[in-house]
């Protein structure tokens, strides 16, 4: 059963290198100023743990939680903190355990308080967020994909995308 979470805005997209890491950073821009935001990266594919700028949050054998401790790096998670984000965290896991991954984030991180930005398609298997923005390049393919709701597509580039859409109140993000 999925959770509601409308403290969560979602970012995937079409495929590799289509803009998502860039429209999350643009959205923590534009709202950290005002929120305290957590970026979130999921993934299922696990990359080298360089532990003097991460921290491990939680782990056993099919997935890491890493925190971000480095602003200066060139790592998505170090972008999220660049632009904003009060804290970044990595969540890597093996093909069907996302759920229990998110259920350990959740038992160390407080997930009701403050709100989230997430980079992943993956995460909508499990949650219903506020919004969730599809970044793509082409907007051809889009009746293959299988999400229950796409609040905005994103198409190319960030000019393309209205941020007067959403804004944020309390612990909550708001389409408008």
């Amino acid at each position: 059963m999925k959770t509601n979470l409308p403290n969560f805005l979602v970012v995937s997209g079409t495929g590799r290198n289509v803009g998502k890491t860039t429209l999350v950073c643009e959205i923590l821009k534009r709202f950290a100023p005002e929120n305290r935001i957590a970026g979130v990266k999921i993934t299922n594919h696990f990359h080298e743990i360089d532990q003097k700028t991460t921290s491990i949050i939680a782990q056993n054998e099919t997935y890491i939680i890493l925190e971000e401790r480095n602003s200066s790096g060139l790592k998505d998670t170090s972008r999220y903190l660049q632009d904003g984000a009060d804290s970044s965290f990595l969540i890597m896991y093996t093909e069907g355990s996302l759920s229990k991954a998110f259920e350990a984030f959740s038992h160390q991180i407080n997930i009701q308080n403050g709100l989230f930005i997430v980079e992943s398609a993956a995460i909508l298997e499990i949650i219903y967020p506020a919004a969730h923005i599809l970044q793509t390049t082409d907007n051809q393919n889009l009746g293959q994909l299988n999400y229950d709701v796409v609040s905005f597509f994103a198409e190319n580039s960030l000019p393309d995308f209205d941020f007067s859409q959403i804004s944020s109140r309390g612990n909550q993000w708001i389409l408008k």
